[in-house]
């Protein structure tokens, strides 16, 4: 897939300088991959970062403040170019109760006993008046590359943290697991990161179990990613490749979201109406209020 990455990396530079100008770019990395990193963060942002936000992501799981939000492809910079800074306002749509969120990003909670990783959710939005959460996991091109593997930790009952979690989360995992590794379970989806929605599914579960939530009546899993708007800036062998890529990650989402049913079941049980849904990035940017100007330089996103 590295071909295709590359040809859509490129042209999003093209689309990027045709927004914002040219800008320098990172001509001290040894790879060549500096190409498609900004020398300065500010430049792949639409608007000024508050310092809370900034705060946040030097925490996160990836530094993402030092190196990985200069890049074209980051999903942590699309997130805040999609969201933007402590308050949002969520506007008429299909997806979500309209109103004012209060916004956080990187929020880390925990998945099993004894892990040192915590689950990292790219932000967290929040609205006191409808009691609503929106969590969100943002894919830029990591969903064109294939999906991670999942521990054996995942599996042991005593690993978890609330026993009637166990059962419900090993029967959807039984019906994702293709085979074991010495690296870990392999999934039968090829392209959509089940495995990574399962263990963020978890964590807000515990994270609701464990009193560490305001109280929340609806709570939805947004697995939000970047797509393809026009065939006008690529090549028609690299528009098939894409395109078979994308058919092939919405039907395996639709598989998952057959299988995640328990899941849904299991929160209503503690009172939350929860939902996870897969939302490209043009339509979830439909439903947050953006200035004319911000619009505009969201369009460097748009190929």
């Amino acid at each position: 897939m590295g071909g295709l990455i590359e040809d859509v990396l490129d042209a999003l530079k093209k689309r990027y300088i045709e927004i914002n100008g040219l800008k320098p770019f990172d001509t001290a990395m040894v790879s060549e991959k500096g190409r498609y990193y900004l020398a300065d963060l500010n430049d792949n942002l639409i608007i000024p970062m508050k310092d809370k936000h900034r705060l946040e992501f030097s925490k996160g799981a990836g530094h993402e403040l030092k190196y990985k939000m200069r890049a074209l492809r980051s999903s942590s910079a699309m997130a805040f170019n999609l969201i933007g800074n402590g308050t949002v306002e969520i506007i008429d749509n299909n997806f979500f109760s309209k109103g004012m969120y209060t916004v956080d990003y990187e929020k880390a909670y925990n998945t099993i006993k004894q892990s040192s990783r915590k689950a990292h959710l790219d932000a967290y939005l929040y609205s006191k008046d409808n009691k609503e959460a929106i969590f969100c996991e943002m894919k830029m091109l990591e969903w064109l590359e294939s999906p991670g593997r999942l521990s054996c930790s995942y599996l042991d009952e005593k690993k978890y943290n609330y026993s009637e979690s166990y059962p419900v989360f090993l029967s959807v995992f039984d019906k994702i697991i293709s085979t074991k590794t010495d690296k870990g379970y392999k999934s039968i989806f090829k392209s959509y990161d089940a495995f990574q929605i399962l263990k963020h599914s978890m964590s807000i579960y515990n994270a609701f179990r464990e009193n560490k939530m305001p109280e929340t009546r609806k709570a939805t899993l947004v697995n939000c990613i970047w797509e393809l708007c026009s065939t006008e800036r690529l090549s028609e062998k690299t528009i098939k490749k894409y395109k078979n890529k994308y058919d092939v990650h919405n039907r395996e989402f639709d598989e998952f979201r057959a299988a995640f049913e328990p899941i849904i079941v299991l929160f209503k049980e503690i009172g939350i109406e929860f939902e996870v849904i897969l939302l490209p990035f043009h339509e979830f940017v439909g439903t947050i209020s953006k200035t004319n100007a911000e619009r505009e330089k969201l369009e460097r996103y748009y190929l």
